[in-house]
């Protein structure tokens, strides 16, 4: 009974706090915007990956994302906090493919909730490394909760995850966030990951899956270049 009422208090605060997420934005976005919200997901992305693969605290990142399956990237998570904590927004996913390089983005969502009193809010950028085919497949094509379908080691803000975890890189994903708010940490156990099937047909047709975006190579967009040329 408690597990389904959190669920439901996390996925009605989703309903609240996604949306905002994406107004969050607004650096990269004007009233005159044209792009589609895929589109312009997709470029925040690349702007908030190069900047962190660019800075020298994120070392670890890039040689994780150099090594990973997949890459999850969620350029601007809202997070408010009052007794409890709730965090959400979109991003993108880009798998590996067995020659090495990457497949278009495929579009999801994050969402959670963190008991427990906290104080502040801020939007965060959240980069994760998915490292093993079990981290990949378990959000593929449906609600994934991470800690639970996926294990996921969380580094401090802005530093390596080195401290944390030592050496011994056994997680399914390794996350890492950047952010200018008052929280100095990031937890994603209990995250709710899910695919935005929307967003994938709406830049690639009503055909376009999960699958066939990151498996297959099915589909492409030009848009994505950028964001593939800033990966390792």
């Amino acid at each position: 009974m408690t597990h389904r009422l959190i669920s439901f208090t996390v996925l009605a605060l989703m309903l609240v706090v996604i949306p905002l997420a994406g107004c969050s934005n607004s650096p990269w976005s004007s009233s005159n915007d044209t792009r589609s919200e895929p589109e312009r997901l997709i470029d925040v992305s690349a702007n908030v990956s190069e900047q962190m693969f660019r800075d020298p605290e994120y070392g670890k990142l890039v040689e994780l994302v150099s090594r990973a399956r997949g890459v999850l990237i969620f350029p601007s998570v809202l997070r408010g906090a009052f007794i409890f904590g709730a965090r959400g927004g979109n991003g993108v996913l880009l798998a590996r493919d067995a020659a090495g390089g990457w497949s278009a983005p495929a579009f999801y969502s994050i969402g959670g909730v963190n008991w427990g009193l906290q104080f502040g809010g801020q939007s965060q950028s959240i980069v994760i490394a998915i490292m093993t085919e079990r981290g990949l497949n378990a959000i593929m094509n449906r609600r994934a909760t991470l800690g639970v379908d996926a294990n996921v080691a969380a580094g401090p803000v802005g530093k390596s995850i080195a401290a944390q975890t030592g050496a011994d890189w056994k997680a399914d994903m390794y996350a890492f966030a950047k952010s200018e708010g008052v929280f100095i940490g990031i937890a994603l156990d209990g995250s709710i990951v899910w695919p935005r099937h929307e967003f994938n047909q709406q830049l690639y047709g009503a055909s376009a899956t999960p699958e066939g975006i990151l498996l297959q190579n099915s589909f492409s967009s030009q848009r994505a270049s950028q964001l593939i040329g800033v990966l390792p």
